[in-house]
């Protein structure tokens, strides 16, 4: 997935509460896996290491892995007091970035994912 032929996974930790579970990105290198770091633009650590992946009536998260760009991405969204139609529709997005070996911050795809998603989000209105 990153372009270095390190195998790239989600793992799922398990239950993290009513309606979501845990999940965490590890890549198998030299044979042990190892939980992938996550930065900000400027470089500094991001707190975000672990994901909710899961859903209930009025509320979902998810995380994916885009091999094809060397990313991951989170969606979350919520719906509105009567569940016909989307009041939150969030989108994060962190791309491989081989020199600093961690995924990286990245607001332009975010900005990408988030209008394919949150449009499709808001199509039923």
């Amino acid at each position: 997935m990153t372009g270095d032929h390190v195998a790239t996974a989600l793992v799922d930790l398990g239950g993290r509460g009513a309606s979501t579970d845990a999940v965490v990105v590890i890549r198998i290198e030299q044979g042990k896996p190892m939980l992938t770091r996550f930065l900000r633009r400027n470089g500094s650590v991001a707190t975000k290491d672990l994901f909710l992946d899961g859903a209930s009536v009025m509320h979902s998260d998810e995380v994916r892995l885009l091999a094809e760009q060397s990313a991951v991405y989170t969606l979350s969204t919520t719906l509105s007091e009567d569940g016909k139609r989307i009041k939150t529709c969030k989108v994060n997005a962190y791309r491989w970035h081989p020199t600093m070996r961690a995924f990286v911050v990245d607001h332009d795809l975010a900005g990408q994912l988030r209008q394919h998603y949150c449009r499709l989000a808001n199509a039923g209105d």
